[in-house]
């Protein structure tokens, strides 16, 4: 195998034969096998991508109360999901590490509050036997002075039964004192403490979070809107209201790209994000499928609704072109609004989405179409 990629190497190096020179036996096999093995290498790597897919997945569901692990596993998912590229491999292994780093400082600053608040409660616990103690002998000395009492002949004796009682009452007075000083700080440090404990967990449950935001633009990423999704249809499904999804993809994009460069088009996707949360209402969630495509979930509308609230956030896109390096950029979108079947999957949602807005695209763009 060596001695035959040696050559062809040296047939590479010595160029293509010239006219009327015989053409090397070697070339053709070796090219032939160097193909075979590309190809076994291509499928190998899809191999390996669709089993850490479905670990990622699986591990998921073992642990789905785990927000910190699906915030560790979303890099690795969103790197899945696409071909790789060693660039690619750098940023998910930057981007996880950076996960990995901000959840163990939470984690361990969690578990730290909570082992402080522990032992705050252990002596509470403590110091309430301590009182019960004191208390308790104190009951045990005025039952002894009670017969004292009963027994005294003289005024001597009273005095020094007088006298006991008035320093017993003052040493739980004081020691109730104390202890009362001393719960009334702990309490104090509880408090604190649990509110570090709130704070710390609130700052986990965002650092998870935030692998359900696109990175550009703010809106829900696919785990995020699969999230809303699940969370929105069984809502949809308990109170037997309607769920309308719409689909865009904005109107040549490339061509941005090619006139005003890769920078122009990232300002017009977040453009797009801008206005579109500027105009949807505050329940309608909004998220980037990936590209230059957006996603829109309308909770508690019909698709005529849906339509309606579509064409008004392309009229105000019209009323509010991309402004950039002094130009001013117009941006429209085709659209394809569904209504949510009871069941259906959000993969099926989206691919009826997705025929109704290419059908919008076949029917001239910056139109909004129904699908069946």
């Amino acid at each position: 195998m060596f001695d035959a990629l040696l050559v062809w190497g040296m047939d590479c190096a010595l160029g293509p034969p010239r006219h009327g020179e015989a053409i090397h036996p070697g070339r053709a096999v070796d090219a032939a096998v160097i193909e075979r093995q590309i190809a076994e290498e291509h499928k190998v790597r899809l191999g390996l991508q669709r089993l850490l897919g479905l670990l990622c997945d699986n591990m998921k569901t073992l642990t789905p109360d785990e927000a910190w692990l699906a915030g560790q596993l979303e890099p690795i998912r969103a790197l899945l999901s696409g071909p790789l590229d060693s660039v690619q491999l750098s940023q998910a292994a930057l981007k996880l590490a950076a996960v990995i780093a901000q959840q163990a400082g939470a984690r361990s600053s969690l578990q730290e509050a909570k082992v402080a608040l522990k032992e705050i409660l252990a002596t509470l616990l403590d110091r309430l036997s301590g009182v019960g103690d004191s208390t308790g002998r104190f009951c045990e000395q005025v039952g002894d002075y009670q017969k004292q009492l009963e027994q005294a002949t003289d005024f001597g004796t009273l005095a020094r039964v007088v006298q006991g009682l008035l320093t017993e009452t003052t040493l739980v007075r004081q020691d109730v004192q104390k202890s009362r000083d001393e719960l009334l700080a702990a309490r104090r440090k509880v408090e604190a403490y649990e509110e570090r404990v709130r704070a710390l967990e609130q700052e986990l449950t965002h650092v998870s979070t935030l692998v359900q935001k696109d990175p550009l633009t703010h809106a829900l990423n696919r785990r995020g809107l699969e999230d809303a999704f699940r969370i929105e249809t069984s809502r949809a499904a308990r109170y037997a209201a309607s769920l309308a999804f719409m689909m865009l993809d904005l109107d040549n994009f490339k061509r941005v790209n090619d006139s005003y460069g890769h920078i122009a088009g990232d300002r017009a996707l977040v453009h797009l994000a801008q206005v579109m949360q500027a105009t949807m209402r505050p329940t309608d969630l909004i998220a980037r499928l990936g590209g230059e495509e957006f996603a829109v979930l309308f909770q508690a509308t019909d698709i005529d609704e849906a339509v309606e609230a579509t064409e008004r956030l392309q009229r105000e896109l019209a009323r509010r072109p991309l402004a950039y390096e002094r130009q001013s950029i117009p941006i429209t979108f085709s659209a394809g609004a569904v209504l949510w079947r009871a069941g259906e999957a959000l993969e099926e949602l989206i691919r009826r989405a997705d025929a109704a807005l290419y059908g919008a695209k076949r029917a001239g763009k910056n139109r909004v179409e129904k699908a069946p």
